[in-house]
């Protein structure tokens, strides 16, 4: 029975073309819309998602006199962490980072440029649980100049040499030597902290920084005991700061903010330098919305095509009541027919999806990966899904096709394909595409109004150059340089460039009357 009712279907399918067509590339367009919508939300959910410690960033609310509002940052002083370790027994570990860009080393006669390094305590990894593939994880940075290198480095760097043991030179404001002492697994796309390279603290850091209250300028995470009540560890927070800064501690409050939070809830935090790819979470909800909203108006433009179909379906329903068949039989095939456009449109979907996806991470600038054929799960969600699509776009016209009655239908009495539902559905599927019509404008004229808006100077032909510990303090000879160029206009030079936000740096005006700070 069951195969003499796919015999049937895919007959109808064969036979009804134009009817089929439309209502498998509509479901397919839907459907690989879905699903692309799905893959870029479970990529940013999966953001720090290989960590399994319990670990929090420690945040300040910076509120120096003068400011126009408080202001949240990702930063924290040298200090901070080992204080609260000892200090408070939730707290059970730490780490202190520091980032880098644009780091030179050389091995050899060969020089590498790494976009970005960091400097860390020697327990980095083991609050992290990045994959260490060569090297002893409790020893790889305990001591000054020694450094971990990733696979991906550390093949730019030494080629098919073994990186162990390996020195290489560091150029910043003071060549120094580093050896390798690890290699760590490429980091995963979705991690929060991107690195080609970790260098140890000790090489830089003094005793001295412990005394370095005030001085914000790394990132401190935190590993706390499990169990802990967050809102009263940092109701301890105040009388800390005081402790340590005396009347200092009216600048700063601290706060905690989960590791799974960093990635997709700190828009509000400035100066966070080492969040790749800072996102908003609300977005992702979002995005599944939009997809939720593809989906049923697929779903719906099925079920309205399917009814439409119904004076065609309605002799076939008549005869085979007529010979015994029961109304759940009917429905059942229906059903299956559904099901089989489903899966069609499944294999239509899956192309699109991978013919778009190396589009869509470009212009997203992500790693979206639809491995459908490896990915145990994302398949059975697929399959799973396209299944419950099947069903549910074909119980409306399965019900409304085998509730035709026998005779009436033989007799040509009945009438076919009105509907009070039919015309929801209708109404629902227009009124989704006006919605998201609409939406699509608004976000259009936001996005022309952020293109087209006069930033106040004139950017063409204005060129920005970077420069590091080593050439900053050579400004002067450079912009000299420079000039001498009779293709060069002008020169200036800034502490940050434009667009970048403020440090809390103080100004006096020297007006009339006392100096104001």
């Amino acid at each position: 029975m069951l195969r003499n009712y796919l015999k049937i279907a895919w007959r109808n399918l064969l036979h009804s073309k134009l009817y089929s067509g439309i209502n498998i590339v509509g479901l397919a367009v839907g459907l690989s819309a879905c699903i692309v919508i799905m893959l870029f939300v479970n990529y940013e959910n999966g953001y720090d998602k290989i960590h399994t410690k319990n670990l929090y960033r420690l945040d300040e609310v910076q509120k120096f006199e003068g400011m126009v509002a408080p202001q949240k940052v990702a930063l924290s002083m040298y200090p901070m962490g080992p204080t609260l370790k000892e200090e408070y027994p939730e707290v059970k570990n730490f780490v202190r980072i520091d980032d880098q860009k644009n780091v030179i080393l050389a091995y050899n006669q060969k020089k590498v440029e790494l976009p970005g390094i960091l400097w860390t305590d020697a327990n980095f990894l083991d609050m992290f649980d990045f994959p260490l593939l060569k090297g002893e994880k409790s020893s790889v940075l305990s001591e000054p100049n020694t450094m971990v290198l990733t696979q991906k480095s550390a093949a730019t760097i030494f080629g098919t040499t073994d990186p162990l043991g390996q020195t290489v030179a560091y150029y910043g404001r003071d060549t120094l030597t580093f050896k390798v002492t690890g290699i760590l697994a490429d980091l995963p796309p979705n991690s929060h902290l991107q690195f080609d390279a970790l260098f140890s603290f000790s090489t830089v850091t003094t005793p001295n920084h412990m005394n370095n209250w005030g001085g914000n300028w790394l990132v401190t995470y935190l590993e706390l005991e499990q169990g802990t009540d967050l809102a009263a560890l940092e109701k301890k927070f105040p009388a800390f700061l005081e402790k340590h800064m005396g009347e200092n501690m009216k600048f700063y409050e601290l706060f905690l903010q989960p590791l799974a939070e960093v990635h997709a809830n700190s828009t509000d935090i400035t100066h966070d330098y080492v969040n790749f790819q800072k996102f908003d979470r609300s977005y992702t909800y979002i995005f599944s919305i939009i997809a939720l909203i593809v989906l049923v108006i697929a779903c719906v433009n099925f079920m309205n095509l399917s009814t439409a179909r119904s004076t065609g379906r309605a002799k076939e329903v008549g005869i085979r009541k007529s010979v015994g068949a029961q109304r759940f039989q009917l429905a059942g095939q229906f059903v299956g027919e559904s099901v089989l456009l489903a899966f069609t449109a499944l294999v239509l979907a899956v192309g699109l999806v991978k013919l778009t996806l190396p589009y869509l991470n470009r212009m997203s600038d992500r790693s979206l990966d639809f491995a459908i054929f490896t990915d145990p799960k994302l398949l059975l969600t697929v399959l799973a899904g396209t299944v419950l699509i099947g069903v549910f776009s074909g119980l409306y016209p399965a019900a409304y096709l085998s509730s035709f009655e026998a005779a009436k239908v033989l007799k040509g009495s009945i009438r076919t394909g009105k509907g009070t539902f039919r015309n929801a559905l209708v109404v629902a599927q227009f009124s989704c595409a006006i919605f998201l019509i609409i939406g699509t404008g608004f976000a259009l004229k936001q996005l022309h109004f952020m293109q087209d808006k006069d930033p106040g100077f004139q950017t063409d032909q204005v060129v920005i150059v970077p420069l590091d510990a080593k050439s900053g303090p050579k400004y002067e000879s450079l912009k000299k340089e420079l000039l001498s160029n009779s293709m060069i206009e002008a020169v200036s030079g800034s502490h940050q460039r434009l667009g970048n936000n403020f440090h809390q740096t103080g100004v006096i005006f020297q007006g009339e009357g006392p100096s104001e700070n």
